[in-house]
């Protein structure tokens, strides 16, 4: 989830642990509601790591061991003893700790409802988790977080922080149930088409809660389909070219008309199992959910194999996280390079420290 809507979960949670009426000696609610906000960002501190190595980055450093469950009971103390000392109330330190430990609690929540996945056991394991219920930015998500807590702070009412939550709740299960609705549409596709050894899974997309992303992969691809589960109008065809972000909701089909693409993992290019097999490519390998080739340049002076991961594909806009392998014509070494975000083509050259290779 955006760090925008953790930062207002943040605040929300805090507001609906706080008491109805603040004793003397409390912290005021004001003060707890700002402190829940700063707490909910800091999971996402990560994110400077990404300037050291993006891949390690999405790889392993992304909501790892500022995402886990088991280093939660550290950064609360550490975060809620550094609150009581900067606002000279170190006898409610207890009280800091423990709306710490909530505020980071939540983050760890909605990050497990994306598709993008949450190691909440590091660093004992990289085991991962993703619910897949939630597009990384949900507005509405994010509209049910900010009314709740603008109510509850206007008329700083603890009920209306505390309804808030069991709103947001409802939305999630909301989510769950639509997943799983679009989960068996790409189930029942597998199945007319006798697919049988073939994984279905569900993605959500943005603007609507209502549009996902179907996948039906097995060992050689991927079959894709974009659907809307409530429209009943004729989708568009993606273009080839880069689209509006805004006209790509026009993508999705009723669940009655999809349209079925496919994308291969190395399609019949020997260069494509090549690169996928090197040894620098490990990282990618095992960040990428579901690889497929991405696009294979072949020019006078060298051959370069690019991979993107489906997860974060949509038609039409530049696919996020496209890694690949060059090598020039007169040599057998591949280099790893990453096409950079919101480029078409332009590439960047990518070191992969020695220690994270397998």
């Amino acid at each position: 989830m955006d760090t925008i809507t953790h930062t207002l979960a943040g605040a929300l949670v805090a507001h609906a642990l706080g008491s109805q009426k603040n004793a003397q000696n409390s912290t005021p609610m004001g003060t707890r509601v700002l402190c829940g906000a700063i707490v909910a960002a800091f999971p996402d501190i990560d994110y400077l790591t990404a300037l050291i190595n993006p891949l390690v980055f999405i790889t392993y450093w992304h909501r790892g061991i500022t995402h886990s469950l088991v280093m939660l009971p550290l950064w609360a103390l550490l975060l809620g003893l550094t609150m009581a000392f900067v606002l000279r109330r170190l006898k409610q330190w207890k009280s800091f700790v423990f709306l710490s430990a909530a505020v980071i609690f939540s983050h760890i929540l909605l990050d497990m409802i994306t598709s993008w996945d949450t190691q909440i056991f590091s660093p004992i394991t990289d085991y991962r988790v993703s619910l897949q219920y939630a597009f990384v930015i949900d507005p509405l998500l994010t509209a049910i977080v900010l009314l709740a807590l603008l109510f509850a702070v206007y008329f700083r009412a603890r009920w209306a922080a505390v309804a808030g939550v069991g709103v947001l709740a409802l939305y999630i299960a909301m989510l769950a149930a639509l997943h799983q609705q679009a989960v068996e549409i790409a189930r029942n596709h597998a199945r007319t088409q006798g697919w049988e050894y073939a994984h279905a899974i569900a993605l959500p997309q943005p603007f609507s809660p209502f549009n996902w992303k179907l996948v039906i992969s097995d060992d050689e691809g991927h079959w894709l389909a974009l659907v809307n589960l409530v429209k009943r109008k004729p989708c568009a065809t993606p273009s080839n070219g880069n689209a509006n972000i805004f006209e790509i909701r026009k993508f999705y089909c009723p669940k009655q008309h999809l349209t079925w693409n496919y994308y291969p993992r190395f399609g019949h290019e020997t260069d494509a199992r090549e690169v996928w097999k090197q040894p620098n490519f490990s990282l990618f390998r095992k960040f990428a959910l579901l690889p497929a080739v991405y696009s294979v340049d072949k020019s006078a002076n060298e051959v370069c194999v690019w991979f993107m991961d489906l997860r974060f594909f949509i038609p039409s806009l530049n696919t996020p996280f496209r890694y690949g392998m060059c090598k020039p014509h007169t040599s057998t070494a591949w280099k790893l390079y990453r096409i950079k975000l919101y480029s078409s083509s332009e590439r960047q050259f990518v070191s992969v420290p020695y220690l994270m290779l397998n």
